[in-house]
């Protein structure tokens, strides 16, 4: 990685990695991440009617969907902008961007598998696996504004902001529901 001038810390340059690759994997990621605990906290207004089993299954389908469509939607935005099929180098690195967002899935299936042993409540498992889900999305953008130039306050406060509009998300897609 390439050093800053203003100071010791790291920063990555278009020499040490693919920008656009990087943003395409964030994005996807995201929009996973959502769809994901839009599901969750819908599934948590009626806990007593599911096992462990068929809300991990809905979890699953719905993330298998968003996956689809992300990777379908890589596709037709290329053949608009190329004219053409995508191949190799290109297919393999849409394939990978869209298929790489399937992990956001793991510690809520996780839990939802201790559920499953009656370790917790499928209620509990719900809760904590949404608030996981949570916590990713802050971790992701505080990764992106630590490296803004500007006032730590502002970091905060666009932190607040994207949480604001995160929330706004997660409650028109609940509206949904």
């Amino acid at each position: 990685m390439a050093r800053s001038s203003h100071g010791s810390r790291s920063r990555i340059t278009d020499r040490d990695v693919d920008i656009d690759t990087v943003a395409a994997r964030v994005r996807e990621r995201v929009y996973v991440t959502f769809a994901v605990l839009a599901v969750l906290l819908t599934l948590n207004l009626h806990p007593e009617q599911l096992t462990a089993g068929s809300a991990a299954l809905s979890m699953t389908i719905t993330t298998g969907g968003t996956v689809v469509a992300a990777f379908v939607a890589e596709v037709i935005a290329h053949l608009a902008v190329h004219a053409e099929l995508a191949r190799g180098e290109t297919l393999k690195h849409m394939a990978s961007t869209s298929l790489g967002t399937v992990t956001v899935i793991v510690i809520p299936l996780l839990l939802l598998g201790g559920a499953g042993l009656e370790w917790w409540s499928v209620h509990t498992a719900l809760l904590w696996g949404a608030g996981v889900l949570v916590a990713s999305l802050v971790v992701i953008g505080w990764l992106g504004l630590r490296r803004t130039r500007i006032a730590w306050w502002q970091k905060l406060l666009a932190l607040v902001m994207l949480a604001g509009a995160s929330s706004l998300v997660i409650a028109i897609k609940l509206l949904a529901h």
